[in-house]
Protein backbone atom coordinates (compact mmCIF):
# COMPACT_ATOMS: atom_id res chain seq x y z
CA UNK A 1 0.00 0.00 0.00
CA UNK A 2 1.17 3.47 -0.75
CA UNK A 3 1.47 6.27 1.78
CA UNK A 4 -1.59 7.97 0.30
CA UNK A 5 -3.68 4.79 0.66
CA UNK A 6 -2.69 4.49 4.31
CA UNK A 7 -3.73 8.09 4.99
CA UNK A 8 -7.08 7.50 3.30
CA UNK A 9 -7.63 4.30 5.30
CA UNK A 10 -6.78 6.09 8.55
CA UNK A 11 -9.19 8.92 7.68
CA UNK A 12 -11.98 6.45 6.94
CA UNK A 13 -11.43 4.59 10.21
CA UNK A 14 -11.37 7.81 12.25
CA UNK A 15 -14.57 9.03 10.55
CA UNK A 16 -16.29 5.71 11.28
CA UNK A 17 -15.27 5.80 14.95
CA UNK A 18 -16.45 9.40 15.33
CA UNK A 19 -19.77 8.48 13.73
CA UNK A 20 -20.31 5.49 16.02
CA UNK A 21 -19.38 7.31 19.24
CA UNK A 22 -21.27 10.56 18.68
CA UNK A 23 -23.95 9.77 21.29
CA UNK A 24 -21.39 8.59 23.80
CA UNK A 25 -19.63 11.94 23.51
CA UNK A 26 -22.91 13.79 24.14
CA UNK A 27 -24.08 11.74 27.13
CA UNK A 28 -22.41 13.91 29.83
CA UNK A 29 -24.05 17.03 28.39
CA UNK A 30 -27.45 15.33 28.48
CA UNK A 31 -26.85 14.30 32.11
CA UNK A 32 -25.93 17.89 32.96
CA UNK A 33 -29.01 19.33 31.29
CA UNK A 34 -31.26 16.77 32.99
CA UNK A 35 -29.68 17.51 36.38
CA UNK A 36 -30.08 21.24 35.85
CA UNK A 37 -33.71 20.86 34.86
CA UNK A 38 -34.46 18.67 37.85
CA UNK A 39 -32.70 21.18 40.13
CA UNK A 40 -35.07 23.85 38.84
CA UNK A 41 -37.98 21.51 39.56
CA UNK A 42 -36.67 21.06 43.11
CA UNK A 43 -36.35 24.85 43.45
CA UNK A 44 -39.95 25.24 42.29
CA UNK A 45 -41.13 22.71 44.88
CA UNK A 46 -38.86 24.19 47.58
CA UNK A 47 -37.16 20.86 48.23
CA UNK A 48 -33.61 21.51 49.43
CA UNK A 49 -32.42 17.90 49.14
CA UNK A 50 -33.73 17.62 45.57
CA UNK A 51 -32.04 20.88 44.61
CA UNK A 52 -28.72 19.76 46.08
CA UNK A 53 -28.75 16.30 44.52
CA UNK A 54 -29.79 17.49 41.07
CA UNK A 55 -27.44 20.46 41.06
CA UNK A 56 -24.61 18.07 41.86
CA UNK A 57 -25.73 15.84 39.00
CA UNK A 58 -25.84 18.84 36.65
CA UNK A 59 -22.41 20.12 37.63
CA UNK A 60 -20.92 16.63 37.30
CA UNK A 61 -22.44 16.18 33.83
CA UNK A 62 -21.21 19.53 32.58
CA UNK A 63 -17.74 18.97 34.06
CA UNK A 64 -17.49 15.55 32.40
CA UNK A 65 -18.54 17.09 29.10
CA UNK A 66 -15.87 19.79 29.42
CA UNK A 67 -13.16 17.24 30.15
CA UNK A 68 -14.33 15.07 27.25
CA UNK A 69 -14.50 18.05 24.89
CA UNK A 70 -10.99 19.22 25.73
CA UNK A 71 -9.67 15.66 25.40
CA UNK A 72 -11.25 15.22 21.98
CA UNK A 73 -10.23 18.71 20.91
CA UNK A 74 -6.55 17.96 21.59
CA UNK A 75 -6.81 14.62 19.76
CA UNK A 76 -6.80 16.32 16.35
CA UNK A 77 -3.54 18.19 16.97
CA UNK A 78 -0.43 16.62 15.44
Amino acid sequence: MSDEDLRELKRQIVDQIKHQTRWLRRAPMLIGVLGGGLALLGFWQASGSLITLDALCGVTGFAAQAVLWYGLHDEDKP
